[in-house]
């Protein structure tokens, strides 16, 4: 009898221990899910190219959904399924597979229904079909959080992700309103910076210069992350400078240099600051500034925006192209990244096409004086015009008595033969020279936006 218990006892031990073993192995499948996927999130925060986030953890974010499947294969009675489930989706949606995503979210909320992961899901559910640019079905989604939804965290996060739907669509207005509900409440710190930053961008398209400042500087209160404390700091300046606040803005860019003294981007705080000053009528300050990003800042989108500044400068002020298109050429070398990119190519090549113009022009009209003073001289009837200066002495020395080599002779009789103009060639000359000036006039009024500039051209045609 007392064998038989024994013998009992120990079938009822070995049980609970498969009991425990089975449930400690789906535990740690589950573990180790949330924990690749914890681990993922975090790197995807540390990447600093947005453009790249996706690619950059695409494998992390794989390896979480092929863990947190064994939950769903091995485990189907388990209770964290519907974590497994919410886990893929989620998964799926940084790795930016929407559809996925999408059918995850709604396996969740199918099969169940009374799960308490239900209302975050619905949420998910929303921002995929904004990725999908669902808008319709995003709104009403979002809308019906907004109503019915008991959290308050989750209404306010509703109201983030409705008003980037309406900013997606441009309906702006819209969007600003959204985006000042969602802040007053928001806690998620990430999420209140971009709502004040979306509002920045949005004023600042409207020309609400000092309200856009206002947002910028919020926005900059909301991080501790460098890069994001920065940008925020420099756009904040760079809405006072629009708004013509000069002294604010210089005073808010030289405290940027000085606390981000060390950080790899201060040359566009110093660009900005050059900028300003400029605007201000400080043109040697900026220049001085300009100068001090090239020497320190090589390389970089300053160093691009410094040469694109002296250019305009040499272009604009001195009026010294060939200065100019030596700057906007050095610019080209510097970065490839930053708005500043596109505007350097077309200043380049509009003013090598200037200076071309005014070549030709100069080179016509002096190809016309030479033929028209050899016009004037007795017995003369070709002439070389040339378009150096020493086209004189280049016809001179043709005429030498000295006998060249054969090679050269050719060479000479072959140029004098390109060269040689007469007067007949007077209306040929004179037709070129109108269409180039007329080019030239065209260019100032199209180009450079200077009807002075191409109205002189015009009345030197007529």
């Amino acid at each position: 009898m007392k064998m038989q218990k024994f013998r009992l006892s120990m079938r009822i031990l070995v049980l609970i221990n498969m009991v425990g073993l089975t449930s400690c192995a789906y535990y740690n499948t589950y573990y180790n899910t949330e924990k690749y996927f914890n681990e993922a999130v975090k790197k995807m925060e540390e990447q600093e190219d947005p453009q790249r986030r996706a690619s950059a953890v695409r494998n992390d974010f794989d390896k979480t959904v092929k863990q947190a499947s064994k939950v769903l294969q091995f485990y189907p009675e388990s209770k964290y399924i519907d974590d497994a489930l919410l886990i893929i989706g989620r998964s799926f949606y940084y790795m930016e597979d929407y559809h996925k995503a999408e059918r995850k979210f709604e396996e969740l909320m199918e099969n169940f229904p009374e799960s308490e992961f239900v209302p975050v899901t619905k949420l998910w559910l929303a921002k995929t079909h904004l990725q999908l640019n669902q808008f319709d079905q995003t709104e009403i989604e979002l809308k019906l959080i907004i109503e019915k939804e008991k959290k308050k965290d989750l209404r306010s996060e509703a109201r983030f992700w409705l008003a980037e739907s309406y900013f997606a669509q441009e309906k702006f207005a819209r969007a600003a309103e959204s985006y000042k509900e969602a802040a007053k409440d928001l806690k998620n710190r990430n999420l209140k910076l971009k709502a004040f930053w979306q509002l920045g961008e949005i004023n600042k398209q409207q020309g609400n210069d000092v309200a856009a400042a206002d947002y910028f500087q919020a926005a900059s209160k909301e991080t501790k992350n460098q890069d994001e404390k920065f940008r925020a700091m420099l756009e904040y300046g760079k809405a006072y400078s629009n708004a013509k606040e000069f002294k604010k803005a210089t005073r808010i860019f030289l405290n940027l240099i000085d606390k981000f003294y060390t950080y790899k981007e201060v040359g566009l705080a110093k660009l900005e600051l050059g900028r300003t000053l400029e605007m201000n009528g400080k043109q040697d300050e900026a220049l001085d500034w300009y100068n001090d990003i090239i020497e320190n800042h090589q390389r970089t989108e300053a160093s691009l925006g410094a040469y694109l500044q002296l250019g305009l400068y040499e272009e604009t002020i001195r009026y010294d192209y060939e200065k100019a298109d030596e700057y906007y050429t050095k610019a080209k070398s510097q970065s490839t990244k930053g708005e500043a990119v596109e505007i350097v190519a077309r200043r380049e090549s509009d003013i090598k096409q200037l200076i071309q113009l005014e070549k030709q022009i100069a080179q016509l009209n002096q190809q016309i004086k030479s033929v028209e003073e050899r016009a004037a001289q007795p017995d003369t009837n070709g002439v070389a015009a040339d378009d150096s200066s020493n086209a004189d002495s280049e016809l001179k020395d043709d005429e030498s008595d000295e006998p060249a080599p054969r090679g050269k002779q050719r060479n000479t009789r072959i140029g004098r033969k390109q060269k040689m103009l007469t007067v007949a060639d007077l209306d040929s000359l004179n037709f070129e020279l109108m269409k180039q000036k007329l080019a030239l006039a065209e260019h100032f009024l199209l180009q450079y936006d200077k009807p002075d500039s191409a109205v002189v051209q015009y009345l030197d045609i007529l």
